[in-house]
């Protein structure tokens, strides 16, 4: 099995984002926004619920996804930053009213939740139509989230390390695919 690589250019990330912003593909549109802006696993994102993201008893959003992780069984509080928001009020203006206890992201005929397989080869696709070469799969999504959260926005690793539940800085270098362009970039920047 080929190890899935994160989308690293922003601009790639946007695009598929605009290709995918339709009514007819409302529900990938928002799988891929909440995945790229999360680091949810693909179990959790798969099994998000909208009781997970509602407030209770009304269909307002909260201000985090409220989630006990499947591979952990740890708990876990992850903030519903403006661009989840807005996938997931783009996905309700697109399909019909849910229920509470309806997965998001399903199929919207067989009432379904996508197979990971299915999920994986339509990000794949979507990535190969804007011309990205490396191996991308659903897993990209939270390694594209760790890989901007470091390389992009400069954030502090052992903080990421921590929102990934990783045992090693080392850990999640290999995770986030720091490639040797990526080092080229600190010998161009840092010049004392």
């Amino acid at each position: 099995m080929e190890k899935v690589q994160p989308i690293r250019k922003l601009e790639q990330i946007a695009r598929i984002k605009r290709n995918l912003k339709t009514p007819e593909t409302a529900v990938w549109y928002a799988l891929f926004g909440v995945g790229v802006n999360t680091n949810l696993r693909v179990s959790d994102l798969r099994n998000l619920t909208w009781a997970q993201v509602w407030m209770d008893d009304e269909r307002e959003f909260r201000n985090h996804i409220l989630l006990t992780e499947q591979k952990t069984g740890k708990k876990r509080r992850i903030k519903i930053n403006p661009n989840v928001l807005e996938s997931l009020a783009y996905l309700l203006e697109n399909i019909p009213a849910p229920e509470r206890t309806d997965p998001i992201f399903r199929n919207s005929q067989t009432r379904e939740v996508y197979s990971r397989e299915h999920i994986a080869r339509r990000i794949s696709a979507e990535a190969k139509k804007i011309g990205i070469q490396d191996q991308i799969a659903i897993h990209s999504l939270r390694k594209t989230w760790a890989y901007h959260a470091i390389v992009t926005f400069h954030q502090d690793i052992t903080i990421v390390q921590a929102a990934l539940n990783h045992a090693t800085q080392k850990q999640t270098m290999d995770y986030v695919g720091v490639t040797e362009d990526d080092i080229e970039i600190v010998h161009d920047t840092v010049m004392l």
